[in-house]
């Protein structure tokens, strides 16, 4: 079943429109905690890479080294750890009010029941399989070339150049059937690898389109949210470009841009309430935008086509 591209692209702009106080209401919290969790502990983490980043290149690590990198894991992993609890809480409370109509009693959205873990298992078993199917497909690409190089230098480049075409076209028709994991899971109370695969059946096209829709709000969106929020970031590019392959400039170039990372994260800063702020609103309507479009996608090609 394909698609209808602009009227499930114009269905989930009138549900979120017209149901924003709700979807407010029961993202407002988990996104606000998960920002505070994130600027609170990031400085402890930003500072450890810092002390990494101060070795010399090629000097062998020493123990302040490894006690760099293991308080850097340290503070990073209770970020990912906020994230594996709050991220699922956001995505799992907007679909199931797309999908069942159910909505907060509170004035706000906090739980994590069966329908947040199966969220959690589905995006851990996503990445899995895409870190699966991109390295094999990765390795097959470079054995072929390997062996088409051997007979020939010439053609073995081509046939390189055309599996990688075609690797790549793979991984986003194997990325477009397994979109629609996070409704599946919810409507179905269940991990939606096979009923994403299977309701995306024959849809990869439409749904290329509508994703890609979808990509250039949430890209202006992104656009503006690094603008607005960390636009001294983006000076260094060109500094990286000119360094080339001069491990030390790097290295230097580096540095300044973790103490210019640290500066957005200082509370003292008045620019830090500025960088929270943004990173707040902006995470909620990512999140919104995000599920109730892959949750409108669902409606339709499940059959469900009143979104």
């Amino acid at each position: 079943m394909k698609l209808p591209v602009f009227t499930a692209f114009g269905a989930a702009i009138a549900y979120v429109t017209s149901h924003f106080l709700t979807l407010l209401r029961i993202v407002w919290l988990p996104a606000l905690l998960l920002t505070g969790v994130t600027f609170y502990l990031m400085p402890a983490a930003i500072e450890a890479q810092m002390s990494i980043a101060m070795t010399e290149p090629g000097a062998p690590p020493d123990a302040a080294v490894f006690a760099a990198i293991a308080e850097s894991f340290k503070w990073t992993g209770v970020i990912y750890l906020a994230s594996a609890i709050f991220y699922p809480m956001l995505i799992a409370g907007v679909l199931k009010h797309l999908l069942r109509g159910a909505a907060p009693r509170l004035p706000f959205y906090l739980q994590f029941g069966a329908d947040e873990v199966f969220v959690l298992i589905a995006y851990i078993l996503l990445m899995v399989m895409l870190m699966i199917a991109g390295f094999a497909g990765f390795l097959a690409v470079m054995v072929v070339g390997v062996i088409g190089a051997v007979l020939s230098e010439a053609a073995g480049g081509l046939v390189v150049l055309l599996l990688m075409i075609a690797f790549v076209v793979a991984m986003i028709w194997f990325s477009l059937r397994l979109s629609l994991i996070f409704p599946a899971s919810v409507s179905e109370r269940t991990v939606g690898v096979v009923q994403s695969w299977n309701a995306t059946k024959g849809a990869a096209w439409s749904l290329f389109f509508y994703w890609f829709l979808w990509m250039m709000v949430l890209a202006f969106l992104g656009g503006a949210y690094a603008v607005f929020s960390a636009g001294d970031m983006f000076s260094y590019i060109p500094e990286m470009i000119a360094a080339g392959g001069d491990e030390a400039a790097i290295a230097e170039i580096e540095q300044r841009m973790l103490e210019a990372q640290m500066g957005m994260f200082d509370r003292s800063r008045p620019g830090f309430w500025v960088h929270a702020g943004a990173t707040y609103i902006y995470m909620m309507l990512n999140m919104v935008l995000w599920s109730a479009a892959a949750g409108v996608a669902w409606r339709y090609l499940a059959g469900e086509e009143r979104a």
